[in-house]
């Protein structure tokens, strides 16, 4: 096994100018696996959710580069969506206590526990490490307990990422899982993917109706919309989506069990998130959506995403 890197800090006063480098002072040590093979390099963050801070591939960003030395999660290039999958409106879970909201400015918790969790290195080579987490209920947050598992493997020019999830408690326990990778995405950049449908949204992001959409809609002759604002949730997909830029192409295909992509486009970013899940926002608390899967203790469910990333 080899041994984590430790990021090695900037000096509290700059060598070069005997000034005091302000940004030393918010910045602290942390693990990183880096794993790479001739072809991909990617760094995983295992105390930021086991967040991917670095995917390149030939040389080229497939994902946004992490920001700084210290990001929140939402500021890397991907993290993964477990036990549950975007919002839960206002924490409510029927039957438990109010989940707290896990993220400034945003009142409902999102994106589950896993990608504010720490997780183990439980196994690392050269090119795929295993993680893992044991998650206990607490006050505010899922009532459930609960492992999980990440691994990554990189295999030529690919990568697949793989999450599972364990229901430790003593009860039946609603679960979902997802991916949430930022695609860098600018202009002339070429998205295909098929979809039948979508769940609009109220002003809260949360799931209001479905109706039929086709892809030309929302991403006519493969470009997305750079002025419009994408939280939405399409359906009939049929879990492959790719991404053509004027250097490479990047194709994903999920395990199949991942029906929904959530496209997250905020107007005038240079990126996109492209989110395979297992159930649309808020689905704990809808009946007009198809339900979350249901585990019985000891029960596991598991999802894949796989990056086939080739020169164009």
């Amino acid at each position: 096994m080899r041994a984590l890197e430790v990021r090695t800090l900037s000096p509290l006063i700059d060598p070069s100018s005997n000034r005091l480098n302000l940004s030393r002072l918010f910045l602290y040590h942390y693990p990183m696996l880096k794993l790479a093979n001739p072809d991909i390099a990617l760094h995983v963050l295992p105390d930021r959710g086991g967040g991917i801070m670095k995917f390149e591939a030939f040389g080229r960003q497939v994902l946004r580069l992490g920001k700084g030395l210290a990001p929140h999660p939402s500021e890397l290039s991907g993290f993964s969506l477990l036990p549950y999958c975007n919002r839960i409106a206002e924490g409510h879970i029927p039957g438990h206590a109010a989940l707290k909201p896990n993220l400034p400015k945003e009142p409902h918790p999102i994106h589950g526990e896993g990608w504010l969790s720490r997780w183990q290195v439980d196994e690392e080579s050269a090119d795929q490490a295993t993680l893992s987490l044991d998650f206990q209920p607490s006050a505010g947050r899922w009532p459930w307990a609960f492992t999980a598992t990440q691994s990554y493997r990189l295999d030529g020019a690919k990568f697949h990422h793989t999450l599972s999830l364990t229901n430790l408690s003593e009860h039946p326990m609603p679960a979902g899982l997802g991916f949430h990778p930022y695609f860098s995405y600018r202009r002339g950049d070429l998205f295909q993917a098929s979809v039948k449908g979508m769940w609009d949204r109220d002003g809260a992001q949360l799931p209001t109706h479905h109706h039929l959409v086709g892809a030309e809609q929302y991403w006519p002759r493969g470009r997305i919309d750079e002025t419009a604002h994408l939280d939405n949730c399409f359906t009939g997909w049929d879990g492959r989506f790719q991404i053509t830029r004027r250097d490479i192409s990047i194709q994903v295909t999920t395990s199949g069990n991942l029906p929904f992509l959530h496209i997250y486009a905020p107007a005038g970013e240079a990126f996109v998130c492209l989110e395979p899940v297992s159930h649309i926002p808020n689905a704990i608390n809808f009946r007009d959506a198809p339900p979350m899967a249901r585990l019985m203790p000891r029960d596991t469910i598991s999802a894949s995403l796989t990056y086939d990333v080739s020169l164009a």
